[in-house]
């Protein structure tokens, strides 16, 4: 589960070497790439069924097993889901150079032309294998093979492997990333633009400031690299989770400090929002917070 009612996850061990482990794991038959812009990823082999998460055009996964049209992937923040084979490119993706998409959306032209139609609706972090600019446009082939033209100014180009993120983030960046969030609707293993949850949601803003969280609320409250924080402490970026049910040790949902008494989050019904911590449910729910190093 990865929304406002999540089950919390145990310790999640060394994120770098969960990484590190998963990079090596990936390879050959059993690697793939999202070829849609946004892939929802399933509790079960249909569309009926939870959405648990979803991965974003150009994301690596490992395949660890089909049923039909169906695959059961991993993704990059180890997290598992069934998807339709049709959004997933089998076998390696290796372009030298990659244009990452820099803000929510962007569209993917058919033409160097903005008044032409366009391939698809790209959403933030998204990556395309570079080909060259034309004017004011990218040259960029999408992983499923079609060629498309995006503006330059919502792209990073990169050494593939190698996309420009910051190494650190300061608590005001990511407020400031947050912010750009705000009207976001909220949606149920959501972690994009289009509709995200609470987890997606914070696991979004600390990936654009170039630090990696696993995606459920519970297992980021249990990262062995956050700090304990107590109440009175909170600064911007310190992530602040509530414990929503009878149980007041489960945790079900999770924000980011804004450092005033206030704090942002995709919350169910509104979307991507700032509440005080003063507010209800959020006071009596309240469970604690955590801090990564270097925020």
């Amino acid at each position: 589960m990865a929304a406002d009612e999540e089950e919390p996850g145990g310790g999640c061990g060394d994120v770098k070497g969960i990484m590190r482990e998963y990079d090596s794991r990936v390879g050959g038959d059993m690697q793939g790439t999202i070829i849609k812009n946004v892939a929802s990823m399933y509790a079960e082999t249909t569309r009926d069924s939870e959405q648990v998460s979803q991965a974003i055009m150009g994301q690596p996964v490992e395949i660890e097993k089909e049923d039909g049209n169906w695959l059961y992937i991993q993704t990059w923040d180890t997290y598992h889901g069934w998807i339709e084979s049709r959004w997933v490119r089998k076998g390696e993706w290796k372009p030298a150079k990659v244009a990452t998409v820099l803000p929510q959306f962007s569209f993917a032209y058919k033409a160097p032309d903005t008044s032409s139609e366009h391939h698809t609706i790209l959403v933030i972090t998204a990556t395309m294998e570079f080909l060259g600019t034309e004017g004011k446009f990218t040259h960029v082939r999408l992983p499923d093979g079609r060629e498309a033209y995006v503006l330059s100014s919502d792209v990073e180009v990169t050494p593939a492997g190698d996309q420009a993120l910051p190494l650190g983030a300061s608590g005001a960046e990511l407020v400031k990333t947050g912010r750009r969030f705000i009207g976001v609707p909220y949606l149920w293993g959501g972690s994009s633009p289009f509709g995200i949850d609470c987890s997606g949601f914070v696991q979004l803003c600390y990936k654009l400031n170039g630090v990696q969280l696993l995606r459920d609320a519970g297992i980021q409250a249990t990262d062995p690299r956050a700090i304990p924080v107590e109440k009175a402490d909170l600064v911007a970026g310190d992530m602040v989770f509530f414990a929503g049910g009878k149980d007041k040790t489960k945790i079900t949902h999770v924000g980011m400090a804004i450092g005033d008494g206030t704090f942002i989050h995709s919350a169910g019904g509104a979307g991507v929002t700032i509440n005080n911590l003063t507010d209800e449910p959020y006071e009596a729910n309240y469970w604690g917070a955590r801090r990564m190093p270097g925020v």
